[in-house]
């Protein structure tokens, strides 16, 4: 972002798709914000910023942002609090009065999405939690392209982050018959898109993929294993006695 279009947006009074703060490192404000213009509950299709180092006037606030912020900034989309994480850019534009980020987040087509659990939404110039009616238009919305969670995308990961060679080699011979299989010399992102474990549209693993085949599916999908734990006594109050975690790609089981 230029610093033309910088002026222009501080211009904008604060509403629907504008949102300022003169703070660059609430965390949790932000990742409201950034859940909230995701969600696009009005269906404008329009992207919203968020102006951070802005006075609600309008005026930069004259701070300076440091690395840490911006660092702390762009793990918005993997730290997990943000889930399905939505499309965003992050900038910083230095000017003399002070420093500004703009957080530009676009409309997600897979709403709800949910910031620490809960699905924020844009009420005019504020934010505010859905109520149930909201999580209903936004699932409905959802709902019209006729995908299910983990049919997801999951924007954090790659096709280097699967283990390729434990979909072809141990889950291919068990779901697809061996002639077939042999016979398919498409690359191995169009075998897994076939079985909705990869989005060739938004070039990353569905949630599924994840699931199934990461090496370390936890990197992308939080608490995403099996805990065992063994309790003395009857229930789970007891002491623990034996506690193992199961980790890594559920095929591998």
């Amino acid at each position: 972002m230029n610093r033309e279009e910088l002026l222009e947006l501080l211009a904008r009074p604060e509403g629907e798709r504008v949102e300022r703060t003169r703070a660059f490192e609430r965390a949790d404000k932000i990742g409201q914000a950034v859940c909230a213009f995701a969600n696009d509950l009005s269906g404008t299709g329009e992207p919203g910023y968020l102006l951070m180092g802005v006075e609600n006037d309008g005026r930069i606030s004259g701070k300076r942002v440091e690395d840490r912020a911006m660092a702390s900034l762009g793990g918005l989309k993997t730290d997990g609090n943000l889930l399905p994480p939505p499309s965003m850019a992050i900038d910083k534009v230095e000017l003399p009065e002070g420093d500004v980020v703009v957080v530009t987040v676009w409309p997600s087509r897979y709403p709800p999405i949910r910031y620490a659990g809960q699905v924020w939404v844009r009420v005019g110039p504020r934010k505010a939690v859905a109520t149930e009616e909201d999580v209903r238009i936004l699932l409905e919305r959802r709902a019209r392209y006729g995908i299910r969670d983990e049919e997801l995308p999951c924007e954090t990961a790659k096709l280097k982050d699967l283990d390729t060679d434990l979909f072809r080699l141990v889950y291919l011979p068990k779901a697809v018959d061996a002639r077939i299989a042999e016979e398919d010399d498409r690359p191995v992102q169009e075998q897994m898109a076939a079985l909705k474990f990869y989005s060739e549209e938004r070039g990353c693993p569905t949630n599924l993929g994840v699931l199934l085949f990461a090496r370390h599916p936890e990197r992308f999908i939080p608490s995403d294993y099996v805990q065992y734990a063994r309790f003395e006594g009857d229930d789970v109050a007891g002491d623990v006695l034996q506690e193992t975690a199961f980790r890594g790609p559920l095929v591998r089981g």
